[in-house]
């Protein structure tokens, strides 16, 4: 039976795998005419009319940059460049084929706008008292030199300011010019840019056409081959098929049987029976809480046992075998493995408290274990015992974090309270002090052992 069904999926496994090359291959040289007849003759027409418009738009900018170096440019910046003998600097636009953004800009580089000058404040002559007696003291020949001096140049620029203005005007006259030639030459050097970009992209597409026209003329060479191997698998497989799909249906169900019935009996030798039993002293689960049985009257925490998915050495669901119940499964899990709670109530019990300003109430108790990133919890509860008083009720932001205890202390002295000797212990935190008291010393020395054994465990290193 082995043999036959070994044969029998050798010969559908070549069928089917001969029928899948050639449909493959079919399949992709479809994919690739459609690739070189549609997909990349659009994407290429596309790119060369937005190619078409964009050198349109360079001829017309091209255009007008001509013009306007034979016409705008010279009639406008004709008689600044007499002005400023900047003469040679217009003939460089004017008659050069290649016109440079820098010698535009140095045509009409800023135009200054000239200032009104101020006429110099003549010297006057000073009243000067000496010896109770006033005399006038004219300007000093050094200053009137000075005068004459800014006097001579007021007037020499009171001339030359009507010229000054005309060369601003005539600045601003060419200026204008000058702009609206830079706004045409960079829209010019834009639309070049964008040429230049797109040719490289028409070349990306005929690269990609022509890669393709070659994947497709070796997918085509080797669709003759293809051909003969699934005719030959044909031939051997379908005289066989009927005959073969028997055989092969016959095993799989003697398998599907033999190993129903084998594999719960390899439960012990099984990777799933030793993963419970390695990980059992860890637990199964690390749970920040306390058992439900442990919990007072502020809730807790129940462990359910919920596996992802039934146990297949148990019972192999995939040969017809219904499912392991999930309990009988749990039972597994749970003879070797439990949660670890990681505060569980260490203690609890009536201890007496002293008020914030007199007195000590008597007050419900309970020790939380802590562990190395999270401090022991003295919670109390007031009106009653939570396990006996279903209206006792936990003071939640009122228990003691035993990490903020700087020092814990034996009270030699008892305390007489409701009229009996009571045995006590000062904690000492850095935000309030509380004295605690217990029915007997022997509750006292349990109280205090557990609190100092907390705060040892402050530091991580005193875990180790």
């Amino acid at each position: 039976l082995k043999m036959n069904y070994d044969l029998c999926t050798s010969l559908r496994d070549s069928f089917e795998n001969a029928n899948a090359a050639m449909l493959e291959a079919e399949q992709t040289i479809s994919a690739l005419d459609m690739k070189v007849h549609n997909e990349l003759p659009n994407r290429r027409q596309e790119l060369m009319i937005e190619r078409d418009h964009t050198q349109e738009a360079m001829a017309d900018a091209r255009r007008m940059m001509s013009r306007m170096k034979r016409r705008s440019i010279p009639k406008q910046c004709d008689a600044y460049a007499d002005l400023t003998n900047k003469r040679r600097a217009l003939r460089k636009i004017t008659k050069s084929n290649r016109i440079r953004r820098y010698d535009i800009e140095q045509l009409a580089a800023r135009c200054q706008r000239p200032r009104e000058p101020k006429e110099p404040k003549r010297p006057e002559s000073k009243v000067v008292n000496e010896d109770g007696a006033s005399r006038v003291v004219p300007p000093t020949d050094d200053q009137m030199q000075k005068y004459q001096d800014r006097m001579r140049d007021y007037k020499k620029e009171q001339k030359q300011l009507p010229r000054k203005q005309r060369v601003y005007e005539q600045c601003q006259e060419c200026h204008r010019v000058t702009d609206r030639f830079l706004e045409v030459l960079d829209k010019y050097d834009h639309a070049q840019a964008l040429s230049e970009e797109l040719e490289q992209r028409l070349q990306v597409v005929e690269a990609e056409r022509q890669e393709a026209m070659q994947q497709r003329s070796h997918l085509a060479a080797t669709v003759p081959t293809l051909q003969q191997n699934k005719m030959r698998a044909e031939q051997a497989w379908v005289p066989q098929k009927v005959g073969c799909l028997q055989a092969i249906q016959e095993y799989d169900n003697q398998v599907r049987k033999h190993t129903a019935m084998c594999a719960p009996k390899m439960w012990a030798q099984s990777c799933e029976k030793a993963c419970l039993e390695r990980t059992a002293q860890h637990g199964c689960a690390r749970v920040e809480g306390t058992p439900t049985d442990q919990a007072n009257t502020a809730g807790g925490i129940t462990i359910k046992c919920q596996p992802p998915q039934p146990s297949w050495v148990r019972a192999p669901y995939d040969m017809g075998v219904p499912p392991l119940n999930p309990q009988a499964q749990c039972s597994d899990i749970t003879r070797t493995q439990a949660p670890v709670f990681m505060t569980p109530i260490r203690k609890e019990g009536w201890l007496w408290k002293n008020g914030r300003f007199s007195g000590y109430n008597k007050r419900y108790f309970a020790f939380e274990q802590g562990h190395m990133h999270r401090s022991a919890m003295m919670r109390y509860w007031v009106q009653g015992n939570p396990h006996e008083t279903a209206g006792a009720r936990e003071r939640l932001y009122k228990a003691i974090i035993v990490w903020d205890i700087k020092d814990v202390e034996d009270l030699r002295k008892t305390q007489v309270i409701e009229g009996e000797p009571r045995w006590c212990f000062k904690a000492t935190l850095f935000y309030r002090t509380y004295t605690l008291c217990a029915e007997t010393q022997q509750e006292r020395d349990e109280w205090v052992s557990l609190i100092i054994d907390a705060m040892s465990r402050r530091h991580p290193e005193n875990d180790q």
